[in-house]
Protein backbone atom coordinates (compact mmCIF):
# COMPACT_ATOMS: atom_id res chain seq x y z
CA UNK A 1 0.00 0.00 0.00
CA UNK A 2 0.89 3.79 -0.91
CA UNK A 3 2.24 5.52 1.72
CA UNK A 4 0.36 8.61 2.21
CA UNK A 5 2.20 11.89 1.13
CA UNK A 6 2.63 14.43 4.54
CA UNK A 7 2.08 17.99 3.93
CA UNK A 8 2.88 20.48 6.27
CA UNK A 9 1.05 23.50 6.57
CA UNK A 10 3.26 26.53 8.35
CA UNK A 11 3.54 30.12 7.59
CA UNK A 12 0.68 32.05 9.72
CA UNK A 13 0.85 31.90 13.59
CA UNK A 14 -2.10 29.41 13.94
CA UNK A 15 -3.42 29.49 17.42
CA UNK A 16 -2.00 32.38 18.42
CA UNK A 17 -5.26 34.13 18.74
CA UNK A 18 -6.34 35.16 15.33
CA UNK A 19 -9.24 33.98 13.97
CA UNK A 20 -8.39 35.43 10.51
CA UNK A 21 -5.36 33.11 10.54
CA UNK A 22 -7.94 30.10 11.77
CA UNK A 23 -10.06 31.08 8.30
CA UNK A 24 -7.15 30.59 6.46
CA UNK A 25 -6.35 27.07 7.76
CA UNK A 26 -10.17 25.73 7.51
CA UNK A 27 -10.15 27.34 4.01
CA UNK A 28 -7.01 25.76 3.33
CA UNK A 29 -8.07 22.26 4.94
CA UNK A 30 -11.14 22.08 2.43
CA UNK A 31 -9.25 23.80 -0.74
CA UNK A 32 -6.05 20.94 -0.76
CA UNK A 33 -6.25 17.48 -1.89
CA UNK A 34 -7.71 15.16 0.60
CA UNK A 35 -5.86 11.95 -0.29
CA UNK A 36 -2.69 13.34 2.64
CA UNK A 37 -1.79 13.40 6.17
CA UNK A 38 -1.51 17.03 7.45
CA UNK A 39 0.29 18.78 9.63
CA UNK A 40 0.84 22.30 11.16
CA UNK A 41 3.11 24.85 12.82
CA UNK A 42 1.20 26.34 15.99
CA UNK A 43 1.39 28.51 18.74
CA UNK A 44 0.88 27.74 22.04
CA UNK A 45 -1.38 24.47 23.09
CA UNK A 46 -1.92 21.79 19.91
CA UNK A 47 -4.43 19.72 21.12
CA UNK A 48 -7.01 22.02 19.26
CA UNK A 49 -5.21 20.55 16.18
CA UNK A 50 -4.60 17.11 17.11
CA UNK A 51 -8.70 16.73 17.43
CA UNK A 52 -9.20 17.95 14.27
CA UNK A 53 -6.80 15.10 12.51
CA UNK A 54 -3.53 17.33 12.73
CA UNK A 55 -0.02 16.97 13.80
CA UNK A 56 1.09 20.03 15.50
CA UNK A 57 4.30 21.36 15.55
CA UNK A 58 5.99 24.22 17.89
CA UNK A 59 7.54 27.28 16.04
CA UNK A 60 10.57 27.49 17.68
CA UNK A 61 13.31 26.46 15.14
CA UNK A 62 13.62 22.73 16.22
CA UNK A 63 10.44 22.08 16.29
CA UNK A 64 10.15 23.87 12.76
CA UNK A 65 13.18 21.34 11.88
CA UNK A 66 11.75 18.44 12.99
CA UNK A 67 8.14 19.31 11.17
CA UNK A 68 9.89 20.09 8.09
CA UNK A 69 11.57 17.18 7.99
CA UNK A 70 9.15 14.68 8.61
CA UNK A 71 6.74 15.97 6.00
CA UNK A 72 7.08 15.68 2.20
CA UNK A 73 6.17 19.24 1.20
CA UNK A 74 5.71 22.51 3.07
CA UNK A 75 2.69 24.99 2.53
CA UNK A 76 3.59 28.57 3.58
CA UNK A 77 -0.25 29.27 3.80
CA UNK A 78 -2.61 32.41 3.16
CA UNK A 79 -2.11 35.88 5.22
CA UNK A 80 -0.17 38.36 4.12
CA UNK A 81 3.33 36.41 4.02
CA UNK A 82 4.85 39.61 1.59
CA UNK A 83 5.08 42.24 4.03
CA UNK A 84 6.87 44.24 6.60
CA UNK A 85 5.07 46.56 9.30
CA UNK A 86 6.34 44.88 12.20
CA UNK A 87 9.89 45.03 10.50
CA UNK A 88 11.91 41.71 9.83
CA UNK A 89 10.51 38.66 12.61
CA UNK A 90 7.28 38.41 11.26
CA UNK A 91 6.46 37.36 8.67
CA UNK A 92 9.23 37.50 6.38
CA UNK A 93 12.04 36.31 8.41
CA UNK A 94 10.04 33.42 10.19
CA UNK A 95 9.02 32.41 6.55
CA UNK A 96 12.54 32.77 5.39
CA UNK A 97 13.61 30.48 8.74
CA UNK A 98 11.27 27.96 6.96
CA UNK A 99 12.50 28.24 3.82
CA UNK A 100 16.55 27.65 4.59
CA UNK A 101 15.10 24.76 6.44
CA UNK A 102 13.34 23.28 3.66
CA UNK A 103 15.90 23.90 1.17
CA UNK A 104 18.67 21.95 3.16
CA UNK A 105 16.19 18.99 3.84
CA UNK A 106 15.00 19.08 0.09
CA UNK A 107 11.69 19.41 0.74
CA UNK A 108 9.48 21.51 -1.90
CA UNK A 109 7.85 24.40 -0.16
CA UNK A 110 5.47 26.47 -2.22
CA UNK A 111 3.59 29.56 -0.92
CA UNK A 112 -0.45 29.38 -0.93
CA UNK A 113 -3.25 31.88 -0.87
CA UNK A 114 -1.03 34.78 0.45
CA UNK A 115 -0.90 38.56 -0.12
CA UNK A 116 1.83 40.57 -0.87
CA UNK A 117 2.14 44.21 -0.93
CA UNK A 118 4.93 47.25 -0.75
CA UNK A 119 7.79 46.88 0.98
CA UNK A 120 9.09 49.58 3.52
CA UNK A 121 12.30 48.73 4.74
CA UNK A 122 15.19 47.80 2.11
CA UNK A 123 16.90 45.74 4.67
CA UNK A 124 13.79 43.13 4.75
CA UNK A 125 13.49 43.37 0.98
CA UNK A 126 17.02 41.66 0.51
CA UNK A 127 16.16 38.89 2.28
CA UNK A 128 12.76 38.31 0.98
CA UNK A 129 14.65 38.56 -2.49
CA UNK A 130 17.22 36.14 -1.03
CA UNK A 131 14.74 33.13 0.03
CA UNK A 132 11.68 33.47 -1.16
CA UNK A 133 12.50 32.24 -4.78
CA UNK A 134 13.64 29.08 -2.87
CA UNK A 135 9.72 28.53 -2.98
CA UNK A 136 8.78 26.66 -6.10
CA UNK A 137 5.38 28.46 -6.85
CA UNK A 138 3.44 31.13 -5.50
CA UNK A 139 -0.11 30.58 -5.26
CA UNK A 140 -1.65 34.47 -4.50
CA UNK A 141 -4.56 35.51 -3.31
CA UNK A 142 -5.40 38.20 -6.22
CA UNK A 143 -3.41 40.30 -9.32
CA UNK A 144 -2.67 42.67 -7.08
CA UNK A 145 -0.58 40.27 -4.95
CA UNK A 146 0.63 38.85 -7.45
CA UNK A 147 2.30 42.12 -9.02
CA UNK A 148 3.42 43.34 -5.75
CA UNK A 149 5.42 40.09 -5.65
CA UNK A 150 6.64 40.11 -8.74
CA UNK A 151 7.71 44.21 -8.11
CA UNK A 152 9.27 43.61 -5.09
CA UNK A 153 11.46 40.60 -5.19
CA UNK A 154 11.54 39.81 -8.90
CA UNK A 155 9.69 36.42 -9.04
CA UNK A 156 8.89 35.62 -12.42
CA UNK A 157 5.25 35.97 -12.84
CA UNK A 158 5.21 32.46 -14.96
CA UNK A 159 5.38 31.00 -10.77
CA UNK A 160 3.20 32.83 -9.49
CA UNK A 161 -0.87 31.45 -9.82
CA UNK A 162 -4.11 33.95 -8.84
CA UNK A 163 -6.31 31.73 -6.35
CA UNK A 164 -7.71 33.17 -3.47
CA UNK A 165 -7.77 33.94 -0.17
CA UNK A 166 -9.05 30.46 1.41
CA UNK A 167 -11.54 31.95 4.03
CA UNK A 168 -13.23 32.75 0.58
CA UNK A 169 -13.73 29.13 0.42
CA UNK A 170 -15.91 28.64 3.83
CA UNK A 171 -19.53 30.10 2.29
CA UNK A 172 -20.96 26.69 2.41
CA UNK A 173 -19.71 25.86 6.31
CA UNK A 174 -21.46 29.15 7.62
CA UNK A 175 -24.82 28.29 10.10
CA UNK A 176 -26.83 31.15 10.20
CA UNK A 177 -28.98 29.35 13.14
CA UNK A 178 -25.86 28.87 15.06
CA UNK A 179 -24.89 32.78 14.94
CA UNK A 180 -28.32 33.88 16.18
CA UNK A 181 -28.14 31.43 19.27
CA UNK A 182 -24.84 32.71 20.26
CA UNK A 183 -26.52 35.98 19.51
CA UNK A 184 -29.19 35.21 22.40
CA UNK A 185 -26.72 34.09 24.73
CA UNK A 186 -25.58 37.63 24.81
CA UNK A 187 -29.49 39.58 24.81
CA UNK A 188 -29.45 39.81 21.44
CA UNK A 189 -32.72 39.40 18.90
CA UNK A 190 -33.61 40.40 15.86
CA UNK A 191 -36.04 42.95 15.69
CA UNK A 192 -38.12 44.62 12.97
CA UNK A 193 -36.98 48.03 12.30
CA UNK A 194 -33.87 47.83 14.82
CA UNK A 195 -30.66 47.18 12.35
CA UNK A 196 -27.57 45.11 14.18
CA UNK A 197 -24.74 46.39 13.80
CA UNK A 198 -21.26 44.54 14.50
CA UNK A 199 -18.21 46.47 15.18
CA UNK A 200 -14.43 45.06 14.96
CA UNK A 201 -11.82 47.63 15.45
CA UNK A 202 -8.10 47.54 15.58
CA UNK A 203 -5.58 49.36 17.59
CA UNK A 204 -3.89 50.97 14.65
CA UNK A 205 -0.76 52.24 16.27
CA UNK A 206 -0.36 53.99 19.45
CA UNK A 207 0.68 57.52 17.53
CA UNK A 208 -2.75 57.78 15.97
CA UNK A 209 -3.51 58.29 19.34
CA UNK A 210 -7.67 58.18 20.39
CA UNK A 211 -8.70 60.39 17.19
CA UNK A 212 -9.76 57.48 14.92
CA UNK A 213 -11.30 55.82 18.33
CA UNK A 214 -13.21 58.92 18.91
CA UNK A 215 -14.77 59.01 15.62
CA UNK A 216 -16.46 54.83 15.59
CA UNK A 217 -17.44 55.97 18.68
CA UNK A 218 -19.31 59.14 17.19
CA UNK A 219 -20.58 56.79 14.24
CA UNK A 220 -21.90 54.44 16.53
CA UNK A 221 -23.61 56.65 19.07
CA UNK A 222 -25.28 57.99 16.01
CA UNK A 223 -26.60 54.77 14.57
CA UNK A 224 -27.92 54.05 17.94
CA UNK A 225 -29.68 57.66 17.94
CA UNK A 226 -31.26 57.44 14.25
CA UNK A 227 -31.73 54.41 13.79
CA UNK A 228 -32.32 52.77 16.68
CA UNK A 229 -29.08 50.17 16.03
CA UNK A 230 -27.88 47.80 18.13
CA UNK A 231 -24.16 48.26 18.47
CA UNK A 232 -22.59 44.67 19.30
CA UNK A 233 -18.68 44.84 19.37
CA UNK A 234 -16.63 41.61 18.02
CA UNK A 235 -13.49 40.34 18.45
CA UNK A 236 -11.65 38.96 15.77
CA UNK A 237 -8.17 38.42 17.83
CA UNK A 238 -8.79 37.81 20.90
CA UNK A 239 -5.49 38.53 22.71
CA UNK A 240 -5.34 40.83 25.57
CA UNK A 241 -2.66 43.09 25.75
CA UNK A 242 -2.50 47.33 24.49
CA UNK A 243 -1.74 46.53 20.92
CA UNK A 244 -4.43 44.24 20.60
CA UNK A 245 -8.51 44.45 19.41
CA UNK A 246 -10.05 44.14 23.01
CA UNK A 247 -7.82 47.51 24.28
CA UNK A 248 -9.22 49.50 21.08
CA UNK A 249 -13.07 48.32 21.44
CA UNK A 250 -12.54 49.28 25.17
CA UNK A 251 -10.99 52.87 24.19
CA UNK A 252 -14.30 53.43 21.73
CA UNK A 253 -16.94 51.98 24.45
CA UNK A 254 -15.91 54.53 26.53
CA UNK A 255 -16.20 57.01 24.51
CA UNK A 256 -19.40 56.15 23.32
CA UNK A 257 -22.52 57.85 25.04
CA UNK A 258 -25.31 55.38 24.05
CA UNK A 259 -25.30 51.49 24.71
CA UNK A 260 -23.77 48.60 23.69
CA UNK A 261 -23.27 45.10 23.53
CA UNK A 262 -20.17 42.58 23.15
CA UNK A 263 -19.53 39.44 21.44
CA UNK A 264 -17.13 37.91 24.62
CA UNK A 265 -13.51 37.41 22.91
CA UNK A 266 -13.41 33.51 22.60
CA UNK A 267 -10.99 32.04 20.31
CA UNK A 268 -14.37 30.46 17.47
CA UNK A 269 -13.31 28.50 14.64
CA UNK A 270 -14.07 30.68 11.84
CA UNK A 271 -17.26 28.67 10.68
CA UNK A 272 -18.60 29.89 13.99
CA UNK A 273 -17.02 33.21 14.02
CA UNK A 274 -19.18 33.92 10.52
CA UNK A 275 -22.10 32.34 11.61
CA UNK A 276 -22.20 35.32 13.73
CA UNK A 277 -21.47 37.41 11.21
CA UNK A 278 -24.72 36.49 9.51
CA UNK A 279 -26.90 37.25 12.16
CA UNK A 280 -25.78 41.64 11.65
CA UNK A 281 -27.21 43.77 9.44
CA UNK A 282 -23.83 45.43 8.76
CA UNK A 283 -20.51 45.24 9.88
CA UNK A 284 -18.48 48.21 10.57
CA UNK A 285 -14.75 47.07 10.49
CA UNK A 286 -11.31 47.64 10.00
CA UNK A 287 -9.87 43.59 9.54
CA UNK A 288 -9.96 42.20 6.61
CA UNK A 289 -11.16 38.88 7.15
CA UNK A 290 -13.60 40.03 9.17
CA UNK A 291 -14.38 41.68 5.60
CA UNK A 292 -14.16 38.34 3.96
CA UNK A 293 -16.22 36.55 6.25
CA UNK A 294 -18.37 38.88 6.18
CA UNK A 295 -19.08 38.55 2.22
CA UNK A 296 -19.22 34.80 2.08
CA UNK A 297 -22.81 35.10 4.35
CA UNK A 298 -24.11 37.57 2.09
CA UNK A 299 -23.81 40.56 4.81
CA UNK A 300 -22.74 44.07 4.09
CA UNK A 301 -19.58 45.64 5.67
CA UNK A 302 -18.77 49.45 5.90
CA UNK A 303 -15.07 49.21 5.64
CA UNK A 304 -12.55 51.61 7.16
CA UNK A 305 -9.07 51.14 5.32
CA UNK A 306 -5.79 50.97 7.49
CA UNK A 307 -3.28 49.06 5.20
CA UNK A 308 -2.90 47.71 0.99
CA UNK A 309 -4.50 44.42 1.87
CA UNK A 310 -7.80 45.85 2.60
CA UNK A 311 -7.88 48.12 -0.45
CA UNK A 312 -6.37 44.75 -2.46
CA UNK A 313 -9.86 42.92 -0.78
CA UNK A 314 -12.12 45.64 -1.33
CA UNK A 315 -11.37 45.11 -5.18
CA UNK A 316 -11.98 41.70 -5.49
CA UNK A 317 -15.15 42.17 -3.95
CA UNK A 318 -16.16 45.49 -6.04
CA UNK A 319 -16.50 47.51 -2.98
CA UNK A 320 -15.83 50.79 -1.70
CA UNK A 321 -14.64 51.91 1.64
CA UNK A 322 -16.66 53.96 4.00
CA UNK A 323 -13.05 55.67 4.64
CA UNK A 324 -9.92 56.15 5.77
CA UNK A 325 -8.21 55.52 9.08
CA UNK A 326 -6.05 58.93 8.94
CA UNK A 327 -9.28 60.73 7.15
CA UNK A 328 -12.34 59.76 8.87
CA UNK A 329 -15.60 61.66 8.17
CA UNK A 330 -18.03 60.69 11.02
CA UNK A 331 -20.95 61.62 8.82
CA UNK A 332 -19.68 60.22 6.10
CA UNK A 333 -19.41 57.09 7.46
CA UNK A 334 -23.18 57.04 8.84
CA UNK A 335 -24.33 58.04 5.61
CA UNK A 336 -22.30 54.83 4.12
CA UNK A 337 -24.19 52.41 6.63
CA UNK A 338 -27.34 53.94 6.13
CA UNK A 339 -27.18 53.47 2.22
CA UNK A 340 -26.12 49.69 3.02
CA UNK A 341 -28.75 49.27 5.32
CA UNK A 342 -31.52 50.88 2.90
CA UNK A 343 -30.70 48.60 0.21
CA UNK A 344 -29.42 45.28 1.83
CA UNK A 345 -30.79 42.83 -0.54
CA UNK A 346 -28.92 44.21 -3.28
CA UNK A 347 -25.70 44.72 -1.57
CA UNK A 348 -25.82 40.89 -0.17
CA UNK A 349 -26.58 39.83 -3.68
CA UNK A 350 -23.49 41.30 -5.24
CA UNK A 351 -21.34 40.36 -2.34
CA UNK A 352 -22.30 36.72 -2.83
CA UNK A 353 -21.98 36.91 -6.69
CA UNK A 354 -18.30 38.41 -6.16
CA UNK A 355 -17.00 35.60 -3.58
CA UNK A 356 -18.47 32.98 -6.00
CA UNK A 357 -16.17 34.27 -9.03
CA UNK A 358 -13.43 34.80 -6.63
CA UNK A 359 -14.21 31.03 -5.38
CA UNK A 360 -14.23 29.71 -9.16
CA UNK A 361 -10.94 31.18 -9.93
CA UNK A 362 -9.35 29.23 -7.25
CA UNK A 363 -11.01 26.51 -8.40
CA UNK A 364 -9.67 26.50 -11.60
CA UNK A 365 -6.21 27.03 -10.74
CA UNK A 366 -6.15 24.57 -7.84
CA UNK A 367 -2.90 22.68 -7.39
CA UNK A 368 -2.52 19.18 -7.65
CA UNK A 369 -0.72 16.59 -5.41
CA UNK A 370 1.58 16.26 -7.76
CA UNK A 371 2.67 20.35 -7.90
CA UNK A 372 3.04 20.41 -4.38
CA UNK A 373 5.73 17.76 -4.62
CA UNK A 374 7.15 19.17 -7.18
CA UNK A 375 10.68 20.96 -6.42
CA UNK A 376 11.48 23.25 -8.81
CA UNK A 377 14.31 24.31 -7.07
CA UNK A 378 16.15 21.08 -6.90
CA UNK A 379 19.31 21.97 -8.75
CA UNK A 380 20.08 24.40 -6.29
CA UNK A 381 20.85 21.80 -3.59
CA UNK A 382 24.78 22.29 -2.92
CA UNK A 383 24.02 25.86 -2.92
CA UNK A 384 21.31 25.38 -0.37
CA UNK A 385 23.41 23.33 2.07
CA UNK A 386 25.66 26.15 2.02
CA UNK A 387 23.48 29.27 2.58
CA UNK A 388 22.52 29.55 6.15
CA UNK A 389 26.59 29.47 6.82
CA UNK A 390 26.88 32.05 4.00
CA UNK A 391 24.00 34.38 5.61
CA UNK A 392 25.69 33.98 8.90
CA UNK A 393 28.91 34.93 8.04
CA UNK A 394 28.00 37.79 5.91
CA UNK A 395 26.06 38.77 9.29
CA UNK A 396 29.48 38.39 11.62
CA UNK A 397 31.67 40.44 8.00
CA UNK A 398 28.86 43.40 8.59
CA UNK A 399 28.73 43.65 11.95
CA UNK A 400 32.62 43.69 11.92
CA UNK A 401 32.31 46.90 9.33
CA UNK A 402 29.64 48.89 11.45
CA UNK A 403 31.99 48.42 14.75
CA UNK A 404 35.32 49.13 12.88
CA UNK A 405 33.51 52.49 10.75
CA UNK A 406 32.39 53.49 14.28
CA UNK A 407 36.18 53.89 15.09
CA UNK A 408 37.43 55.49 12.36
CA UNK A 409 34.79 57.80 12.44
CA UNK A 410 35.62 58.61 16.21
Amino acid sequence: MNRKTRILIAGCIYGGGNIGDEAILEGLLEYLPKDAIYSVCVEGEGRKYAALGLQPYGTDFWQLVRAVRNSDTVLLGGASLLTDPSGLEYPIGYCSRILRIAAILGKPCNFIGIGAATLNHEHVRRIAQRFYPLASRFYVRNSHSKNALCREIGVSPDRVIEICDPAFLLGSKVNLAEGQELLKTIGVRRTDGRPLIGVSVVNEGFEKGRDYKAKIAAICDLLVERLNAEIIFLYSEIREGEFFDQAASRDVKALMKKPWKEVPPNFFDAKTFASILAGMDCILTMRMHVIILSAITGTPTATIVREEKVTQILADLDDRAAGHISSLDVEGVFAHIQAKLNNRAEHSKHLLSQVAMVSERAVTNRPSLGDLLENKQSKNVVYRWFDPLKWFVEKVLAKINRILSKKRAA
